[in-house]
């Protein structure tokens, strides 16, 4: 699932760079801050489900197959990336200095 669907060029034309982003800023949240919300952790569990469950239903169920279902199966983790994304304390803190740059000019 991850060479062919997630980190090569068909996952790339596929989904474009949004896990890449995500990933990107979870490590940097993970480096920076070393600690999370209570939200931000109920994304990410939810994020490990989906992550960790296609794969074992594909091993298990001979008609989950790579390119038709676990490829649908992965768009229903971008909903889940965004709701993290927006509990991401760096993010967070981005805002509110763009917010505090616009009111002082």
């Amino acid at each position: 699932m991850n060479q062919s669907l997630i980190f090569s060029k068909k996952g790339i034309t596929l989904y474009g760079y949004f896990i890449f982003i995500f990933l990107a800023m979870f490590v940097l949240e993970l480096a920076i801050k070393r600690s999370f919300n209570k939200a931000a952790i109920n994304w990410l569990y939810a994020i490990l489900v989906i992550y960790l469950g296609l794969p074992i239903l594909g091993y298990l169920l001979p008609l989950l197959d790579l390119d038709n279902s676990t490829k649908r199966g992965l768009f229903k983790i971008f909903p889940l990336m965004l709701l993290y994304l927006g509990n991401n304390q760096i993010l967070i803190d981005l805002s509110h200095k763009i917010t505090k740059w616009e009111k002082s000019n």
